[in-house]
């Protein structure tokens, strides 16, 4: 099969730009790629929806706010009012509405953190979906890292992926979706949106890889601070385990890096990672 003449990378952001990405390092990779491969290389993005904007979006919000307004201006007045309860009355009462909005925080918490995890997977996905596009690659960077996981995990994306210190694990306690933590992907059953409303969970890209073997890479630092390597780890063994079809990840260790890789992820490696699935 000829090699393409143009290649798309689809780059998922984080909440930094991590080791120069998506510029200058991918403006850097499309220049040495026209220079001395003869291809062009397009970078494709979209917005991730957690800005304050997507916030006020996010029926949960609205469901925290009235809780602390109600713990506050109904609960605990008349708690502390109430002629009806003594001291040791009040006090049962209190410990009570402590532990109850403790749990009731956390519930909360973790559906805000899951209803915006679910719309960036949502973006991402419609975003595969264009034809027009044809995604060759998927970069993921920290939180965009994780994205890239859960896409794999959902049978979304099984084409060539790069996942930099992924924070798929940290994401996944925050929003209590662990089983997408893995690069195995899940059953069809699995593989829908809770929140899609057009219920069109299609599969993109290459399982086998027509431009060669699908290439599964992650490079994660044994000194990031952000994410803990251990996760990068934990999540290529679990997907080995789970799903023979991933065996092919592979973790590439950056021992004494930190969370923003600068000094592997440069211009040779991501020409290395290109060469690897016969795209360069």
């Amino acid at each position: 099969m000829a090699k393409k003449t143009k290649i798309r990378i689809l780059y998922i952001e984080g909440f930094s730009p991590g080791p120069g990405l998506p510029f200058p390092l991918l403006a850097s990779l499309g220049k040495y790629a026209r220079a001395n491969k003869n291809v062009d290389i397009e970078v494709v993005k979209r917005r991730m929806p957690y800005g304050c904007s997507d916030h006020v979006k996010n029926p949960f919000v609205y469901l925290l706010l009235l809780f602390v307004f109600s713990l506050f201006v109904v609960w605990l007045p008349w708690l502390t009012t109430s002629d009806n309860l003594s001291i040791i009355g009040k006090a049962f009462m209190c410990s009570l509405l402590f532990l109850f909005s403790l749990y009731m925080a956390y519930l909360l918490k973790q559906r805000l953190v899951a209803h915006c995890l679910h719309r960036c997977i949502d973006t991402f996905r419609r975003c595969l979906l264009e034809e027009e596009l044809d995604i060759d690659v998927v970069i993921g960077y920290s939180w965009g890292g994780g994205i890239l996981t859960f896409l794999i995990a959902l049978g979304l994306w099984r084409g060539h992926s790069i996942l930099i210190a992924p924070a798929g694990e940290l994401m996944a306690e925050h929003a209590g979706m662990h089983h997408l933590v893995t690069l195995a992907p899940l059953s069809a059953a699995a593989a829908v949106d809770d929140d899609d409303d057009d219920g069109d969970a299609v599969v993109v890209g290459n399982e086998e890889g027509s431009k060669g073997e699908r290439l599964l890479t992650i490079i994660h630092g044994t000194r990031d601070e952000v994410v803990p390597f251990e996760h990068s780890k934990k999540l290529l063994d679990t997907s080995r385990s789970s799903n023979s079809k991933s065996s092919n990840a592979t973790l590439l260790t950056c021992h004494g890096e930190d969370h923003f890789l600068r000094k592997h992820v440069d211009v040779s490696f991501l020409v290395a990672q290109l060469e690897k699935c016969n795209l360069l």
